[in-house]
């Protein structure tokens, strides 16, 4: 299997329509950043940190690698990461609540 980079599929999710609008929000020359997105130049170690953080993703989100134990179709989208990450921010009791309400809904989704 051949992983490449997902990051042009990463900045649409993340909310960044051009690349131009992107690297104006990473402060960096769009040819700077068109060249990573096309795969025409590595990206820097702390370049790809700067990234990562920007998408709200991990390395393996942004090389296209699956995570340990976990398939493609496992990698979240910015919204899922979202969640994820307030989820993590929250005291014990909210999580439950946050777990109670998802599962609600999802089951009333289930009955649609």
């Amino acid at each position: 299997m051949r992983y490449q980079l997902k990051l042009k599929e990463l900045r649409k999710a993340a909310g960044f329509a051009t690349q131009k609008a992107f690297a104006d929000y990473l402060g960096i020359k769009e040819r700077k950043y068109a060249s990573w997105e096309r795969g025409e130049v590595g990206i820097p170690l702390e370049d790809a940190f700067m990234l990562c953080e920007a998408l709200k993703c991990t390395p393996n989100d942004l090389c296209g690698f699956p995570s340990s134990g976990t398939d493609e179709r496992q990698i979240l989208s910015a919204d899922e990461r979202e969640i994820v990450d307030n989820y993590r921010d929250s005291s014990p009791q909210w999580q439950l609540n946050i777990t109670m309400t998802a599962k609600a809904a999802a089951s009333e989704s289930r009955k649609e």
